[in-house]
């Protein structure tokens, strides 16, 4: 699971989650929309973290807490069995986006076969929901085009394993089809296999 909050890395009875990566948040001066509090986003601060994370789904066995995108597995009793990862959970708020700016609109909201266009969504443009989502001011380069990349190598088959399958999980009740219409915006939306 690769998650911006603590608390969804166990069940309410006590369950916790084996294996997770932990987004770092954060509160700050936002592009140009001001202070924003509670940011988060794999690469915000670090391009660390994006080959953090891809070793991570490689060999979760070898890390240990660190200060950034905080990966970790926790001791059971297969730890010692190296098992491949198979399924990488990703949350969408502030894991997969710095911030999160959703457009009211309503085919945007329920059309799973809505495309983007040049045109405006309830008053944003596309270039904006891509910078405000997923673009970070305190990262040289593109936050985007890095993400898609990381993805890309994560996905992929290693030696002897299959494709691993990517998924993003969100706890925004019935938002599945505009966070999957905000991947198709960004161009994420190839890499995973379902939204939940």
């Amino acid at each position: 699971l690769v998650d911006d909050q603590q608390a969804n890395f166990q069940s309410d009875r006590g369950v916790k989650v084996a294996r997770y990566a932990k987004v770092s948040r954060y509160n700050a001066h936002y592009h140009d929309l001001g202070f924003i509090k509670d940011m988060g986003g794999i690469g915000a601060h670090d391009d660390n973290d994006f080959s953090l994370l891809r070793e991570f789904v490689e060999q979760p066995w070898t890390c240990c807490e660190v200060i950034k995108c905080r990966c970790v597995e926790m001791p059971s009793g297969r730890t010692e069995d190296h098992l491949p990862v198979r399924i990488v959970a990703f949350d969408f708020d502030e894991t997969l986006t710095m911030a999160t700016f959703m457009p009211d609109d309503q085919q945007f909201k329920t059309d799973i076969a809505w495309e983007p266009s040049d045109e405006s969504i309830s008053g944003w443009k596309r270039t904006e929901l891509i910078k405000y989502n997923f673009e970070s001011p305190f990262v040289r380069g593109r936050r985007l085009q890095k993400l898609q990349k990381t993805l890309a190598k994560m996905r992929a088959a290693s030696e002897g394993e299959p494709q691993k399958m990517l998924v993003v999980l969100t706890e925004r009740p019935g938002e599945a089809v505009s966070i999957a219409n905000m991947l198709k915006l960004a161009k994420l939306d190839n890499f995973f296999s379902a939204v939940w």
